[in-house]
């Protein structure tokens, strides 16, 4: 019982979030963004995150296989 409840509780708190998390509407027509560059997105430094990602990934893989090859070693 307890556990269809939290389950019923979980979905609709994340319905709830996924509602109230809307993006702000487009500026009204003539109104002219200062973002700086003409790229699509403003000019956003998606490649610095996208290495930290890759980066960190790398890391925990690594630490996976040095735990997982450590443990067989042990037996």
């Amino acid at each position: 019982m307890m556990k269809t409840i939290i389950k019923i509780l979980s979905v609709l708190i994340f319905v709830v979030m996924v509602y109230s998390s809307k993006a702000q509407p487009p500026p009204p027509p003539g109104q002219v963004l200062n973002t700086g560059s003409n790229a699509i997105g403003g000019s956003a430094p998606v490649g610095e995150g996208f290495l930290i990602l890759i980066g960190l990934g790398a890391v925990y893989s690594g630490k996976k296989y040095y735990f997982d090859n450590k443990k067989k070693e042990e037996l």
